[in-house]
């Protein structure tokens, strides 16, 4: 959409569509984490409340970054993750949060890693590999890509905040 008028406004509506999908994603990670239950539901129904306000999921989807598909990405794997802790339940959001999380972010990529070697621990070799494979690949292509253009193999945000931790 280079050089349409509509391009301008394609950056609001991808988050929106990320706040969507992150709030629904939060939700269901209240509901299926326990807190849908009659002992924990006033805790939950304040984390339902506060949540989306502590992590500025409204406040993102004006930025115009991808911090609103990064978060619902998180969002993804942590439900899925608690599907597959709680319930014994391996399924497509998981793997989905894992590979869309450091293809958004690169910071994504821990959390990725952590959630592959769960599922090792829990599913086997098998599936771990495929959701290591599922983080590793897009991070390790995307260095590959910077590295051909001769740049550094980590994007200048990352080292951005390298350099100010430094300090």
């Amino acid at each position: 959409f280079a050089g349409e008028e509509t391009q301008r406004w394609l950056p609001l509506a991808w988050n929106i569509l990320g706040l969507i999908a992150a709030a629904i994603l939060w939700g269901r990670t209240l509901a299926e984490g326990g807190f849908a239950t009659a002992s924990l539901r006033p805790i939950g129904l304040v984390a339902a409340a506060g949540g989306p306000v502590f992590l500025n999921m409204f406040g993102l989807t004006y930025i115009g970054m991808e911090h609103t598909l990064h978060l619902a990405a998180t969002l993804a794997i942590v439900l899925g993750l608690v599907r597959l802790l709680q319930q014994g339940q391996l399924g497509w959001l998981l793997f989905v949060g894992i590979l869309f999380s450091p293809i958004l972010r690169l910071e994504g990529l821990a959390l990725a890693l952590l959630a592959g070697l769960i599922i090792w621990w829990k599913c086997g070799a098998k599936a771990g590999g495929l959701a290591l494979i599922l983080g590793l690949v897009p991070a390790i292509a995307f260095s590959a890509y910077l590295t051909s253009l001769g740049l550094s193999p980590l994007p200048s945000s990352v080292e951005a905040k390298l350099v100010s931790a430094a300090d």
